[in-house]
């Protein structure tokens, strides 16, 4: 019976992973074997995240163009579909006046008959880089569809600043909505204060260690310990940037 691409990919993936069976690869992915068979009869979708943070996209790319899966195609549909939700609230910030001032409660006010909502926004808080002291008071305010937002009066916007976090596709200059209700999860994206400063970062929770990750090999993961003043101030939900 000829296989098919799926499952020809499956089988690279347990190639490129050293697994001898499916079971010891989704150990390795941190799934349950019965989606793997799912993946190889093309019942349940291929999780394309978390493939890419397990084997990088360059590797993942080559198995999928060896074995007849078009992981590029699936890209852009992935991208067309974030660009839809997002053109709504670019078209939004490039309306906005600025509108200067301090945080108050009237920046999160919501607009009901647009279905509005105005976050403060911060154009120096965080670097996607090594942390950098951040004290700067509220920049801007920026307008955002209100079904975007689902604590309005606890999120905020920051502009991003340096190459940490590129491979989150996080780049100098986006947007960076910030939802401080939200609790924190292992891989989530989050704000963190360390000793007082500010950076953005994967958050990883593992073996009762907690570390922030970047997502490019030339920065260093910090390892967070008791002697440290550390805090995470927010979650990232949305990143917003510009394609042209």
């Amino acid at each position: 019976m000829k296989k098919s691409s799926r499952a020809k990919l499956v089988d690279a993936l347990l190639k490129a992973s050293n697994s001898s069976s499916d079971s010891e690869l989704a150990k390795i992915l941190g799934i349950k074997k019965q989606k793997i068979s799912y993946w190889r009869s093309e019942k349940g979708s291929l999780d394309y995240d978390l493939l890419l943070e397990k084997f990088g996209r360059e590797t993942l790319k080559f198995l999928s163009s060896e074995h007849g899966f078009d992981i590029e195609t699936r890209e852009k549909e992935r991208e067309a579909k974030a660009g839809q939700l997002l053109a709504e609230a670019i078209r939004l910030l490039s309306e906005q006046t600025t509108i200067k001032g301090s945080i108050i409660e009237k920046s999160h006010q919501c607009n009901q008959e647009s279905e509005t909502v105005k976050l403060p926004f911060f154009l120096h808080t965080v670097a996607a880089g090594l942390p950098v002291d951040t004290t700067s008071p509220v920049d801007d305010y920026l307008n955002l569809p209100l079904h975007m937002i689902a604590h309005p009066a606890e999120t905020y916007a920051a502009k991003a600043y340096g190459n940490s976090m590129i491979g989150a596709g996080i780049k100098e200059g986006d947007i960076l909505i910030v939802d401080r209700r939200l609790e924190p999860q292992h891989k989530n994206i989050v704000i963190a204060s360390v000793n007082g400063e500010q950076t953005v970062k994967q958050l990883w929770i593992e073996n009762r260690k907690i570390k922030l990750i970047p997502k490019n090999r030339h920065y260093k993961p910090i390892e967070i310990t008791k002697e440290m003043k550390f805090d995470i101030q927010g979650v990232v939900i949305w990143v917003l940037r510009k394609t042209i």
